[in-house]
């Protein structure tokens, strides 16, 4: 914050995904998933990545069975594509998109995050692991590049 202009006065975490719920709303746009690419600092100076996808064990929101249930199955998709991620939670942009883009009567939106580690995070000197970025790069394209379908007939 101390870069920011006025030292990120009126600044808050998470006001993209905010506004970008907002904008989805409004547009009546319903993803069959949405997959936030961050870091994190879960492996405190280790290599490694993270998949997070329960947001609401953190936004205490009451999610529906068929939530659970999508979140559940898109995890475990990338879990059997590649078995390395590290499962946990963290406070991200995911926790938004989850809490915001889940009613009560409307199709799942499955939010997760999928991160390499970062240390020591967002600060000077900060560092992040080559192999770690391009795991996850190849891990997407086996992702994305697996389905002729859409991914909501999936889940």
């Amino acid at each position: 914050p101390h870069l920011l202009r006025n030292g990120g006065k009126g600044l808050q975490h998470g006001m993209g995904a905010k506004r970008l719920c907002s904008w989805m709303k409004q547009e009546g746009v319903q993803p069959d998933a949405i997959i936030t690419i961050d870091t994190t600092p879960l492996f405190k100076g280790e290599s490694g990545l993270a998949l997070y996808g329960h947001h609401w064990e953190i936004t205490k929101t009451e999610p529906s069975q068929a939530e659970i249930d999508a979140t559940e199955k898109l995890m475990n998709t990338f879990m059997e594509l590649v078995p390395i991620f590290t499962v946990a939670n963290n406070t991200n942009d995911y926790l938004h998109y989850g809490a915001e883009m889940n009613f009560p009567t409307g199709k799942p939106v499955p939010s997760i995050a999928l991160e390499p580690a970062i240390f020591p995070y967002h600060t000077k000197n900060e560092r992040v692991f080559i192999h770690d970025i391009m795991d996850l790069k190849d891990i997407l394209g086996i992702f994305l590049n697996s389905y002729d379908e859409p991914l909501f007939e999936l889940i």
